[in-house]
């Protein structure tokens, strides 16, 4: 009975160890498969948001190449700036007008003739037309003198004098304000059209100017631009401001543009726009790709980090399968209701005391 008790108890408890072993066995690659899903640092949700920051990062640089355009397209209309000079305009005002009489006194001027002036030094690509009028004719009917068209109705403050001078100038390439409006630069000359009194040609002294409104229809100044403007600005020289309104197109067929205003005298008009493509291009192009090139240094670094750490994952669960593996294969037999290794009796039978001879 013992004899057969022994052998039976080995078997079972073999059995058993054997059940822990294979236990353990599914734990060490359920953990490794855990950990195959856990190691590294590019999960499905973080891989979600790294997608995320390059779109915002893409965003980002767009809009601030569109920033200016939206800038551009009328946020200034009707806005009024503190105007910066960048000439001396009182003293060019004051050589106008003396080389304007100097034309009237060295001829018999005609009324309603405009005649040119000439400057000379800085002022030598100034254009500087002058026209005598009547103060009642200017005002029944109106002239167009240069680019600007004074319709009738024009009615002067403070004037004395039976004739006014009104003295046109087109200042070029001078320059004698900045354009005020934020990214935008000058795409026309600055012209203007002062008034003075008509009835003392022979004067060598500055006369102060006149002003004047127009009651019925306004100023037009019709100006041809170098490019495509965005604005008209009007300069007060008075009370030193600017007005930016939007610029208006006189017609398809012809590339020029309409300022308007209700007054005359002391203001100057001009059209801006924004700067030529060619002058700001390189600029973007060293941003865009400076941004570009950080972002693609950054998505390299990632993806080698990321090739990396997922090859010594690799390495580590192969190693880790391969110790798993190691062992004898195993036979199994059906124990209750699952299915268990078992082990042969492979093991030398043990031989009780009584089963040696004693001599």
């Amino acid at each position: 009975m013992l004899e057969e008790m022994v052998p039976r108890m080995r078997g079972f408890l073999g059995n058993v160890r054997l059940l822990e072993e294979e236990a353990e066995r599914r734990e060490m690659r359920n953990g490794g498969g855990v950990m195959a899903r856990r190691v590294g640092w590019w999960y499905p949700r973080e891989e979600t948001s790294h997608l995320w920051l390059l779109v915002v990062v893409v965003a980002l640089v767009l809009g601030l190449g569109s920033g200016v355009d939206a800038q551009a397209a009328g946020q200034y209309a009707n806005q009024t700036f503190a105007s910066t000079m960048t000439g001396d305009l009182s003293s060019y005002d004051q050589t106008i007008q003396l080389a304007a009489y100097s034309a009237f006194a060295s001829l018999s001027p005609g009324t309603g003739i405009p005649y040119p002036a000439n400057l000379f030094g800085d002022l030598a690509n100034v254009t500087v037309e002058a026209v005598r009028l009547r103060v009642g004719s200017l005002r029944r009917y109106g002239v167009t003198l240069g680019k600007f068209t004074i319709p009738p109705g024009l009615r002067i403050s403070n004037v004395s004098s039976v004739r006014v001078i009104l003295v046109y100038r087109d200042f070029g390439n001078v320059s004698v304000y900045s354009p005020s409006v934020p990214g935008q630069v000058f795409v026309s000359s600055l012209v203007g059209i002062r008034m003075y009194n008509g009835d003392l040609l022979e004067t060598t002294t500055p006369l102060p100017a006149l002003s004047a409104i127009a009651l019925e229809n306004p100023v037009q100044v019709i100006i041809p631009p170098n490019s495509q403007p965005s604005y008209c600005v009007e300069f007060d020289a008075s009370n030193r401001t600017v007005l930016a309104t939007d610029a208006t197109a006189t017609n398809a067929s012809s590339p020029t543009y309409a300022c308007f205003s209700r007054t005359l005298g002391d203001n100057y008009f001009a059209l801006v726009g924004l700067a030529p493509p060619g002058k700001k291009s390189n600029t973007w192009k060293i941003i865009l790709g400076t941004v570009l090139g950080v972002v693609g240094l950054i998505l390299l670094s990632s993806l080698f980090i990321f090739c990396c750490r997922r090859q010594l994952r690799k390495r580590k669960i192969a190693k880790m399968q391969a110790q798993t593996e190691k062992g004898e294969t195993l036979q199994s037999t059906v124990v209750g209701s699952s299915r268990a290794p078992v082990a042969t009796q492979t093991r030398t039978r043990p031989m009780l005391e009584r089963d040696f001879n004693v001599t």
